[in-house]
């Protein structure tokens, strides 16, 4: 019966003071619509369970090699056989390696991820298909099935939806498939890919070509997606592994040595695949808290003021009988319906505010189709108004209950204000400013690193510049497929070459094995002629292979010696350009060009056939790696003598970016069935090594910035958040 008129009586109070009302419900609309939207990306991503049944017991298995801090070093085919059948913590385990590949046969040539794995993976994960079939026992063969699964959106995309899709076929680098299936349009690999979602799948039993023949070292297999046993927990997952490990090195010493550490590791499905982004994530929502704190801080301060000009009021109340509990009760009342008209409108705010967070997330970021306004984000919505309702109303309730009523009539009638409660204002008002100086302080640093990124000096001009990527077929049998051996890549390069060269929309551009700041380079150990033949710490360098067009593209600076040129082929002398890194860790103030390296083989041993080659030029150090990662020393071969399946275009426009239709009619002019994907200007290309910096820090500046003010407490303070 109190709480019908205690929530009567508080609608009463707040039409009487409307000014007063919108200014509490507006302050925190603004602090629960923020914690709302980061709360609903943190859900989706971070605390729900993945949507699979039981998905709690899905698990990703691999391993290290723990003595040399090397990671992920995947598995062999016999490893995940002993998985299965000794180790005795799975009911299930599937063998997983997400590759990219053409695809053909849909409505237009295009790269596409595409997920090996073992025949039991999608029977493990437990999603059935939308259409079809998945894997099941007569596709277990050796080497690679020839059927595959496909998703709904390349199913609709690729193939306009068609209900007639099962036993069509499509080729994957020049292999047939036929289409058994179509997974449901909500389904996605529950583990990390490479840049985008898995569109094709396909199965394998890893014991034939294109593999190797099963070896303990030979560890190709990226890793594995196990259900561990039920009722065993994880960490008795782990320790049975453990064991068998140590069996392992008992049974094969030679293929597990104990200088290498070989040890396999066990991680959560679920936070193996937000690893990532889990820490960026979580200061967020601490941010986001920060804000929350300062609007309860800010209405609880407007309450105590406001507690001022009622103290008449509340003191004829106590004169007439109401007990403290009751006066408490009313306030408390009058505060959590504050709060949750507040939150209410903090809510509907929110809907808005994940649409903008899903504009501003990277690409990249996992489980982003998950992220929604759904109960779960209500009810927290509703949960922090509720508690935000008891937290702004419990000081002024509790204090305007305590004093005595005389001295509570003498003081009102004076317009006194009570020292305690001052003092209390004071402190609110102290926390406010603090609050806001860490979230100020932590904006401020992550503003000047991506300030800092966004100066890095990559070595290369971004104006004008477009890049765009390649793969070349390799069927499953290698041998078969167009582009085997290097005099036939070199053919289709040169002809892609000469089109870009005539196009009129394009002033300079070249090709190579690997972009810059992408981080895909190689790596190789040499010698330099006049070391000594015994020593046996070789150098290093990362290294790509371009044509001779590929720095003027890009702008790279000339600093010694000469450029890579068309001469420079399979006919003439091997010839290298290196970049100052490089000149200055192995040569030191020697002058570099003319010096002559021999590559060293894989094994660390000096193959006395492989040829010298000569280092004909220095040039600007290029940010290979990525814009936070210090320049390696860096080797560039010519594309026209060294060369591979994994190809990229670099083009530069008169005054513009040239139109991607420019690069791609160059490549199927050459190549019909060759599809370009990952097409990136140059700002973009850069811009993408910035994606979850730039995410953080623009929703640090989108937060709300609730003012910090106090009335009547002896002084003012005001602050706001970046």
């Amino acid at each position: 019966m109190n709480l019908g008129q205690d929530i009567r009586l508080a609608f009463r109070r707040i039409r009487r003071s409307p000014l007063f009302a919108i200014s509490v419900i507006g302050t925190l609309a603004l602090g629960v619509a923020a914690a709302t939207s980061i709360y609903s990306v943190v859900d989706g991503v971070l605390l729900k369970p993945l949507p699979f049944p039981d998905s709690r017991a899905l698990v990703r298995v691999t391993a290290d090699y723990a003595a040399i801090n090397l990671h992920d070093v995947g598995m062999s085919q016999p490893e995940l056989d002993d998985y299965a059948r000794r180790s005795g913590a799975f009911d299930a385990i599937a063998g997983i390696w997400p590759i990219t590949a053409n695809l053909t046969g849909s409505d237009r040539p295009e790269r596409v991820e595409v997920l090996l794995a073992s025949s039991n993976y999608f029977d493990m994960i437990g999603v059935p298909p939308a259409l079809g079939r998945t894997f099941n026992e007569r596709d277990e063969i050796p080497g690679i099935a020839p059927v595959a699964v496909i998703s709904d959106g390349l199913w609709r995309r690729g193939f306009g939806g068609d209900p007639q899709i099962l036993g069509r076929k499509l080729r994957i680098d020049e292999d047939v498939y036929e289409i058994i299936g179509v997974m449901p349009p909500s389904f996605r690999h529950p583990s990390l890919t490479l840049e985008t979602d898995i569109e094709v799948w396909v199965t394998s039993g890893w014991k034939a070509a294109p593999f190797p023949a099963p070896g303990r070292s030979a560890r190709f297999v990226a890793s594995a997606i196990g259900r561990v046993k039920r009722g065993m927990s994880i960490e008795e997952a782990r320790a049975r592994l453990d064991n068998l490990a140590r069996e392992f090195a008992r049974e094969h010493p030679d293929e597990y040595p104990a200088r290498l550490g070989w040890a396999p590791r066990v991680y959560p499905l679920a936070s193996d695949l937000v690893a990532g982004v889990r820490p960026a994530l979580l200061m967020l929502m601490g941010g986001v808290g920060f804000v929350l704190l300062i609007a309860i801080s800010n209405i609880s301060n407007l309450l105590l003021v406001r507690a001022v000009e009622r103290e008449r009021e509340v003191a004829i109340q106590r004169a007439l009988g109401a007990t403290r509990a009751r006066i408490v009760s009313g306030l408390l009342v009058e505060g959590v319906v504050l709060s949750v008209v507040g939150g209410a409108l903090g809510f509907v705010a929110s809907l808005w505010g994940v649409d903008l967070l899903l504009r501003l997330v990277p690409e990249r970021l996992p489980r982003m189709t998950e992220i929604q306004v759904d109960g779960r984000v209500f009810a927290f919505a509703l949960l922090t108004s509720a508690a935000a309702g008891l937290l702004v109303a419990l000081a002024p309730a509790v204090q305007s209950a305590r004093a005595d009523v005389v001295d509570r009539l003498r003081a009102a009638g004076r317009g006194a204000d009570g020292g305690t409660r001052a003092h209390l204002r004071n402190a609110l008002v102290l926390a406010q400013v603090a609050i806001a100086f860490v979230l100020v302080a932590n904006a401020a640093l992550l503003a000047r690193s991506l300030w800092s990124l966004q100066v890095v000096d990559t070595g290369m001009t971004t104006d004008g510049l477009i890049t765009a990527r390649l793969w070349l077929p390799q069927p499953n049998e290698p041998s078969a497929g167009p582009y085997f051996t290097h005099e036939k890549r070199v053919v289709l390069i040169k002809g892609i070459v000469d089109r870009l060269r005539s196009s009129p929309e394009i002033l300079r551009s070249g090709m190579a094995t690997a972009l810059p700041t992408t981080n895909d380079s190689g790596t190789v150990s040499f010698i330099v002629e006049g070391w000594t033949p015994d020593r046996r710490d070789f150098a290093s360098a990362t290294r790509v292979s371009v044509t001779p067009g590929y720095f003027p593209a890009l702008g790279v600076r000339l600093v010694a010696g000469r450029l890579l040129e068309d001469t420079d082929n399979e006919r003439a002398p091997r010839v290298v350009v290196i970049n100052e890194t490089l000149g200055r860790t192995y040569f030191g103030s020697d002058d570099p060009v003319g010096r002559r390296v021999r590559f060293v083989g894989r094994r660390g041993q000096i193959i006395d056939d492989l040829p010298w080659v000569t280092v004909v030029g220095v040039v600007r150090d290029v940010a290979e790696d990525g814009i936070d990662t210090p320049v390696r020393p860096q080797m560039y071969d010519s594309l026209w003598q060294v060369s591979n399946l994994n190809l990229a275009i670099v083009a530069r426009g008169r005054s513009a970016p040239p139109p991607p239709s420019s690069l791609l009619a160059a490549a199927q002019a050459v190549d019909p069935n060759l599809p370009l994907y990952a097409m990136r200007t140059g700002e973009e290309l850069v811009a993408a090594q910035l994606a979850q910096r730039r995410f953080a820090t623009q929703l640090i500046q989108y937060l709300p910035a609730p003012r910090c003010s106090s009335r009547h407490s002896g002084f003012t303070a005001s602050s706001r958040t970046a």
